[in-house]
């Protein structure tokens, strides 16, 4: 399994250089913090360059970039080997409306399906291929919608507006704004009717679909080759960061493609007139849109550009619908405004004008939309301009000077060349130049040096977090009499009423996560699957649990690699699709101490005596007894593999228990992301261990939360930094809390949560003693 695939204990070579047009992970997310101090837009863009390995019109890059359009902007499948990369988005900001238009006749197909096979009326034919647009996009510009009009209609300041926009959660503008938008593109494409296809002379919804869902297209890469694009911080923040750097990829000349492919597409229907018309509305919302975001958020950014695609589709419907009446109009007002007139008769033009009621509908509407901008204007004017980017791209308020201290820091995380030590140490460097004693903070400095060099800054985000419990039933914890140990004080079921206080909200880990993104994930917990909102069972699910270690093997080979890849899968779920910054880890597993105590004597040749401590008490103080008896079964246990226990991943499946390998599974996904993992006592830095000797680079990522009463996880800690000193890795720090917690549900992960918030928010925000002498 690729999960195993990666150096054994010992082997600390770092992965092999290949050859890809990919940067590795963390560096694309690291451009949107700043680059090198002192480069110029012109380094940066070679930098961008030379990692797109593309001559810029090369044909091999013009179809990646088409290709990751269409990946990005529609549910449909792609080409396997193209990579959504958002270097790529944004050179293939172009293809933008030509993918539209493909989704338009997907579209406009099943309209004229609705309405001439099968009859339906006008508006549930509409309704009906509005539902196709939605599957096929995946409601990607109606999200942007709503959490647009969330954040416009429900913030008074900008930060507040950014703040609202990148929550997840839907509002009441947001409901507003969606039901206003479907209720009305539904009565356009109603009053348009049935299809007819001719060349220069179309009519009706199908061919007017293609036209807006391509032109509606052209307003973002319009909008980001014009305005500055607003880093956001929010679930989409890491993808959307490198936007910024790379916004010079959407040139003049594929904007002006853009707008060439969406005139030919409009005059092959409406003809040149229609097209330029259309082309000109098109053009009034981008620049209405362009001056809005520029006052509102201070640019553009993903989300908004989405409602901008929304507003300016419904705007061309109306467009097309109403043409002919349209042109009427300023028909009949360019004839009366050529008559030649003097002072006496301007009051009889504008009565006569007035007369016509359509014409004095507009005349009204144009004097509105005059007067309302002007008023706001007056009011209170834009405080960013068009070109005004510096409040954006800047990393620094304009009031505080650049430390030495942090352009060498920023510089050494900004350089491709520099090891993850490197960075650490830079950080570190940085840390101490703050104001105050060197060392004065302990642990938290560690902490802080650790998330910057993840993270590739020295402003490092510590929110959102997610919180992941994997559950397990252990066979060693069954009775005697179903082939187990009774290893535990408890019985087997505890673990499944544990996971239903979870389901409900009340168990431990459920009160403390506070605002916590919690999944629990049942990977081998006997009984009926969970699917609930928090407790779900992974279709990787080792059925009824391990088998007992003193009589067989924990887990086969196969059923160790499938817990490891839900491990990855799950952390990879909460780190994608919630955004999750921070994941802290947990287990649920009755006997999983058990497991845990033989894995240690396993790996480091300590005396069971000396990791096998009571495990889950049913008093306040340990039953020496279930200790002995503990030790008694890891001994036996040990003594039945003991040659075969010669390698980490070997000795997780003999030994250990399902939640234990998602656990490792887990954080090996996270040292591929440069993911901070905070690590909850006895049972996750087990994991650990077992981590680090599959994978020793998996150390970076490692915050032991807690001290456990376990007296086997100081084992396991202290054979953790070992491998790091070994492999010249930053040692992780001991447990930063000792609070007598052996709760597990990880909940001391979450109670340590606060702390690494404060290590990012200190490195952030606290100044050097240079910065503050100057000032």
């Amino acid at each position: 399994m690729a999960s195993l695939s990666s150096p054994s204990s010992g082997d600390c070579d770092r992965s092999s250089i290949r050859s890809t047009t990919v940067l590795d992970r963390g560096t694309v997310e690291s451009r949107g913090f700043g680059g090198v101090l002192g480069q110029t837009k012109d380094d940066i863009a070679a930098e961008i360059e030379t990692f797109l390995e593309e001559n810029s019109l090369s044909l091999r890059t013009e179809t990646r970039c088409f290709w990751s359009i269409f990946i990005f902007v529609t549910t449909l499948p792609g080409p396997a080997w193209v990579e959504c990369h958002p270097g790529f988005l944004m050179k293939g900001m172009c293809y933008f409306p030509v993918v539209g238009s493909i989704i338009g006749i997907l579209v406009a197909i099943v309209f004229d399906f609705g309405r001439d096979v099968i009859e339906l009326p006008s508006v549930v034919a509409a309704a009906l291929c509005t539902a196709a647009s939605f599957r096929w996009t995946g409601c990607l510009h109606e999200d942007g919608l709503a959490d647009s009009a969330d954040g416009i209609g429900g913030g008074w300041t900008r930060q507040q507006i950014l703040r609202i926009m990148t929550d997840t959660r839907l509002g009441t503008f947001g409901s507003a704004a969606l039901i206003l938008y479907v209720f009305t593109k539904l009565e356009l494409l109603a009053a348009l009717n049935n299809s007819v296809w001719r060349t220069y002379h179309s009519e009706g919804a199908g061919p007017a679909l293609v036209v807006c869902h391509a032109m509606s297209r052209l307003t973002a890469p319009y909008l980001i080759n014009q305005n500055v694009y607003v880093e956001e911080d929010g679930p989409k923040s890491h993808f959307y960061s490198f936007m910024i750097r790379a916004k010079f990829l959407v040139s003049v000349p594929r904007v002006l493609f853009s707008v060439l492919f969406c005139y030919g597409v409009a005059r092959n229907f409406y003809g040149s007139a229609v097209s330029l018309y259309l082309i000109a509305i098109t053009w009034v919302c981008a620049e209405v849109a362009g001056y809005y975001g520029r006052y509102k958020l201070g640019g553009v950014m993903g989300d908004y550009l989405g409602a901008v695609t929304c507003i300016t589709e419904v705007t061309l419907l109306a467009s097309i619908l109403s043409r002919q009446i349209t042109f009427d109009l300023f028909s009949k007002m360019y004839h009366h405004m050529t008559i030649p007139f003097d002072g006496q008769n301007i009051s009889d033009l504008i009565l006569k004008l007035g007369e016509d009621s359509k014409t004095g509908s507009l005349l009204r509407l144009l004097a509105v939309a005059v007067a309302l901008p002007l008023w706001s204007w007056i009011m209170a004017p834009p405080k960013v301009s068009k070109s005004d980017s510096s409040t954006i791209e800047s990393a620094e308020p304009k009031t505080r000077k650049v430390s030495p201290e942090k352009a060498k820091a920023q510089a050494v995380l900004s350089s491709p060349s520099s090891t993850f030590h490197d960075k650490y140490d830079a950080c570190l460097n940085y840390i101490d130049a703050l104001a105050k004693p060197v060392g004065s903070l302990g642990t938290l400095e560690e902490w802080a040096a650790r998330l910057c060099a993840l993270q590739g800054s020295l402003e490092p985000k510590a929110d959102p977090v997610g919180c992941i419990i994997f559950a397990g039933d252990h066979g060693v914890a069954k009775s005697i009499d179903d082939g187990g140990e009774s290893c535990s004080l408890y019985p087997q079921p505890v673990t499944r009423a544990i996971l239903t206080g979870l389901q409900h909200g009340v168990a431990g880990a459920s009160v403390l996560a506070n605002e916590a993104s919690l999944t629990v994930v049942d990977v081998g917990v006997a009984g009926d699957p969970f699917d609930g909102p928090v407790v779900r069972s992974s279709p990787n699910k080792v059925v009824g649990g391990t088998r007992s270690f003193c009589t067989d093997d924990a887990l086969t080979a196969e059923e160790s690699d499938l817990c490891i890849l839900a491990g990855r899968k799950s952390l990879v779920e909460m780190v994608e699709k919630k955004g999750c910054k921070i994941i802290a880890l947990g287990e649920v597993g009755i006997g999983n101490t058990t497991s845990a105590s033989a894995i240690i004597a396993a790996l480091s040749g300590e005396p069971v005596e000396n990791v096998c401590g009571g495990g889950a008490f049913a008093s306040r103080t340990a039953d020496e007894s279930a200790i002995k008896k503990k030790v008694d079964i890891v001994s036996r246990a040990l003594k039945r593999h003991k040659d075969t226990l010669k390698e980490s991943a070997i000795v997780l499946s003999k030994l250990g228990g399902a939640e234990i390998a998602a656990l490792v599974g887990a954080m090996l996904e996270a040292s591929d992301r440069s993911i901070p993992v905070l690590v909850d006592g006895f049972i996750v830095s087990v994991a650990a261990l077992v981590a680090v000797g599959v994978k020793p680079s998996v150390c970076n990522v490692l915050f032991f939360s807690t001290r456990s009463a376990e007296k086997g996880q100081l084992v396991a800690v202290h054979q953790i930094q070992q491998m790091a000193k070994k492999c010249n890795l930053p040692t992780p720090t001991d447990p930063i809390l000792s609070m007598g917690l052996r709760m597990g549900e990880g909940t001391g992960a979450l109670l340590a949560t606060p702390i690494l918030q404060s290590a990012a928010t200190m490195v952030a925000n606290m100044a050097t003693i240079q910065e503050i002498l100057s000032s």
